[in-house]
């Protein structure tokens, strides 16, 4: 898990976001001359076992086991009611719901050949989704955040890769970097 200690306003995490810049055409209009826009920079990953050992590091009388068992409950409560129909609202983290996705059905065009209008079906539809809104907690992190450009985490895979390459009679390992854009 990497080090989250330093003072910020999320409770010890150092508040950081990285970007990368990158240039975008107007695909509506390929006239407009090309825009530099902000793309999130991740560090990287964390599981669930991370979240729950940070949450029990902050002064809970709760262990990391015990916070991770909570949460892994409460996703699969999440799960549960919006498979039985329910918008589930969590509060400061936000509101869960489900979309789908169908095949459209021409239900007012009867078929040439055989003369039957088609009628739309629960097999029309091809996938669930989940829409989440985020709670008032997320509303407003701009006032909070702060941006340092960098480089992608491509770059930067290749340049270790590089490195290693060029440290090859030291020998030196091949570290595991994770590529995520």
């Amino acid at each position: 898990m990497p080090d989250m200690t330093g003072g910020s306003v999320t409770g010890g995490m150092t508040t950081m976001i990285e970007f990368v810049k990158t240039v975008r055409k107007n695909l509506q209009d390929p006239t407009e001359p090309e825009k530099t826009y902000a793309l999130a920079q991740s560090r990287d990953r964390l599981e669930l076992e991370d979240v729950a050992a940070h949450i029990s590091s902050h002064n809970s009388k709760y262990n990391e086991g015990d916070v991770f068992a909570v949460i892994n409950e409460a996703l699969n409560c999440i799960r549960e009611f919006l498979l039985d129909g329910y918008i589930v609202r969590m509060g400061k983290l936000g509101t869960f719901n489900i979309v789908l996705k169908s095949n459209g059905v021409a239900e007012s065009v009867e078929d040439p050949k055989t003369k039957i209008k088609p009628v739309f079906s629960a097999a029309d539809i091809i996938d669930i989704g989940i829409r989440y809104k985020p709670g008032k907690i997320f509303s407003n992190m701009r006032k909070d955040a702060k941006f340092r450009e960098t480089i992608t985490l491509k770059k930067r895979a290749d340049g270790i890769k590089e490195q290693n390459t060029e440290n090859a009679e030291g020998g030196k390992t091949e570290p595991d970097v994770e590529v995520h854009e």
